[in-house]
C-alpha cells in the first residue's frame, strides 16, 4: 500500500532469466499493454541483453487468441520483431512453462513486503531493488550458485540491444476539428491551426502523463495529459487567428433599445408596438429563457434525451462544454450547431476507422509514413505515392508486389490497405494459404458459397499476402481468380505444377 495514494493498486513486474535465475522487478500501476511492453524494454536495457526467447503469462493484452492457432496482439508482435526475441506464450494449463517466474514471487509474502505501507511509489521500487540485489548475492537451492555469478556466464549468450529502443506508446489517429483540437481520452488538445481537418498520430505514455502529437514523422504539439472533460490550450496555436472584438454599441443590449436582428427590422418598418417590454412581447409569445433558470436546465435535459433516442452520444457528451463556450466567446447558433455535429461526426468516423481495422485481419498494423524508402532506393516512391491515392480500388485494378523475401511488401500492402480502409473502403487481409485453407474447409461443410462471399462480395479491397511461399496443398488444390461476374473461380491444377 502506498500512503499518499492509498486506493492506488500496484502491481509487481518481474523478468526471470531462466538459467542464472537472476531477475528484475518493477513496481508498477498500470497492466496496459503499452506499460508492460515499457517495463519490459527498460527491464532489457538494465540487463544488457535480449535473450532469444521470451515466456510470458496468457495475459490477454498481449495474447489475443491462445488456441488453437496463436494470434498476439500486432503492437506486441512489432515489439517482439524490434528486439529479435521469440515470444512463447505460457498457454492455460501447462504450469510447468512458468513456474520459474510464478515462485520467485513468493518472497513478496514471505518477506513482507506485499504487507506494508511505503510512502510512494519511488519507496517500494527501492525495496524491490534491494530485495533482488540480495537475491543475486543469495546461493539459489537448484543451481547451488548465486544469481549475479551465473549471470555473468550467460550474458555471452544474450543477443544484442537494438540501436533504436521500441517506443512502447500505441499509435492512435485523431482528426483535428474546427475549433484547432483533437481528442483523446475525453479531454481536448489543441495542434496548430494549419492542421485543421488533418489526421494526426497520438502517442501518450500514461506512466508520465505526457502526450505527443505527430504530422506525419514531424512533432506538432506536445501536452501533459488531463482528465476527461478539460481542455489545453497552447495560445500559439491559436494566436493568428485571434481577432480585436469591435466595442458593442451600448444602445444594442439594453431592453428600451432597438430589438436586434430581424425585430428591428420590423420594428423601424412599423410592424411592431413601440415600448414593449421584454416580459410581454408582441403576440402574447413567451420569449425564449436565456438565463440559467428552470426553464434552461429543462430544455438542457430534453435535448439531452433526444440525443439519447436520436442515437447522437458523443453530441449528448459534448453539449454541456460547447453551450458554455458558445455563451463565453460569442458563437452564433449556426456556429454552435456546427460544432455539435463536427463532434459527432469526427467520433463516428473514429469509430468506423477502428471498427474497419478490426475485420480487416491485419496481423499488425503499418502506415506508408513509417516505411523507410532509403532501405529500398529501387523502389519509386513516386510510384507508391501514387498507389496511396486509391485510383486502383475505385478502376477496381489488381496491384502486384514482387520481390524477394525481407524487401518490405507486406509493409506496403497494409499501409496501402490500411488508408483504404481510413478513406471508407472495406478492407480483408489473409495469406494465399490460410485463404486456401478456409476454402477447402468450407467446401467441405458445405458452406463454400457463403465462404467466396468474404473475399469477393464482402470487401471492396482483398489483400493476398504470402503467394508463392507455400505450395497449395495436394493433388487438387485450387488457385483462386477473381471472374468477370464477381465470384471466384477454382482452377484444378495439375499435380507437376504442385
Amino acid at each position: 500500500m502506498l500512503a499518499d495514494e492509498p486506493r492506488t493498486k500496484v502491481f509487481v513486474f518481474r523478468l526471470v532469466l531462466c538459467w542464472s535465475r537472476f531477475r528484475i522487478s518493477r513496481a508498477v500501476t498500470l497492466t496496459t499493454l503499452p506499460a508492460v511492453l515499457a517495463d519490459l524494454g527498460e527491464a532489457l536495457t538494465r540487463l544488457g541483453g535480449v535473450p532469444r526467447r521470451l515466456v510470458f503469462d496468457n495475459f490477454k493484452a498481449a495474447v489475443l487468441r491462445p488456441r488453437p492457432n496463436l494470434r498476439l496482439h500486432p503492437f506486441f508482435a512489432d515489439f517482439c520483431a524490434h528486439y529479435g526475441v521469440e515470444p512463447q506464450p505460457a498457454l492455460p494449463y501447462s504450469p510447468q512453462r512458468k513456474g520459474k517466474n510464478e515462485r520467485s514471487f513468493r518472497d513478496l509474502e514471505q518477506s513482507g513486503l506485499a504487507r506494508q505501507t511505503y510512502a510512494d511509489l519511488t519507496a517500494l521500487q527501492a525495496a524491490l531493488d534491494e530485495a533482488d540485489a540480495e537475491h543475486a548475492r543469495r546461493l539459489h537451492s537448484t543451481t547451488g550458485e548465486t544469481p549475479a555469478a551465473r549471470l555473468e556466464r550467460e550474458r555471452p549468450f544474450l543477443g544484442p540491444l537494438p540501436e533504436v529502443a521500441f517506443d512502447p506508446r500505441l499509435p492512435e489517429t485523431r482528426r483535428v476539428l474546427s475549433d484547432c483540437t483533437l481528442s483523446y481520452r475525453g479531454a481536448c488538445y489543441s495542434v496548430p491551426y494549419l492542421l485543421v481537418g488533418k489526421r494526426l498520430t497520438v502517442k501518450a505514455d500514461l506512466r508520465t502523463g505526457l502526450m505527443e502529437v505527430f504530422d506525419g514523422a514531424e512533432l506538432a504539439a506536445s501536452h501533459r495529459l488531463v482528465p476527461g472533460g478539460q481542455r489545453v490550450i497552447v495560445e500559439e496555436h491559436i494566436a493568428p487567428l485571434r481577432r480585436p472584438r469591435s466595442r458593442p454599441s451600448p444602445r444594442r443590449f439594453t431592453r428600451q433599445g432597438p430589438f436586434p436582428g430581424r425585430l428591428a427590422r420590423r420594428a423601424a418598418a412599423g410592424q411592431l408596438a413601440t415600448g414593449l417590454s421584454r416580459a410581454t412581447p408582441a403576440h402574447g409569445v413567451r420569449p425564449p429563457d436565456r438565463g440559467g433558470g428552470e426553464m434552461t436546465e429543462l430544455t438542457l435535459a430534453r435535448v439531452e434525451e433526444h440525443c439519447h433516442r436520436l442515437g447522437l452520444p458523443h453530441l449528448k457528451a459534448a453539449l454541456g462544454e460547447a453551450l458554455g463556450r458558445a455563451e463565453a466567446e460569442g458563437w452564433g447558433q449556426v456556429q454552435l450547431l456546427d460544432r455539435l455535429l463536427e463532434t459527432e461526426l469526427a467520433a463516428r468516423e473514429e469509430r468506423r476507422i477502428r471498427t474497419g481495422l478490426k475485420l480487416a485481419a491485419f496481423p499488425f498494423l503499418k502506415t506508408l509514413d513509417a516505411f523507410d524508402f532509403a532501405f529500398q532506393p529501387s523502389l519509386e516512391r513516386a510510384r507508391v505515392m501514387d498507389l496511396a491515392a486509391l485510383g486502383f480500388v475505385a478502376r477496381k485494378e489488381n496491384v502486384l508486389l514482387l520481390g524477394p523475401p525481407g524487401v518490405g511488401k507486406t509493409h506496403l500492402a497494409i499501409a496501402l490497405a490500411v488508408r483504404a480502409c481510413q478513406m471508407g473502403a472495406s478492407v480483408y487481409f489473409t495469406s494465399l494459404d490460410g485463404m486456401i485453407r478456409a476454402l477447402r474447409e468450407a467446401d467441405g461443410a458445405g458452406r463454400l458459397t457463403q465462404k467466396l462471399k468474404t473475399y469477393t462480395t464482402k470487401s471492396q479491397l482483398l489483400v493476398v499476402d504470402e503467394v508463392g511461399y507455400l505450395p497449395l496443398g495436394s493433388a487438387r488444390g485450387q488457385l483462386l481468380l477473381p471472374g468477370s461476374d464477381g465470384a471466384l473461380r477454382a482452377l484444378e491444377l495439375d499435380p507437376d505444377l504442385e
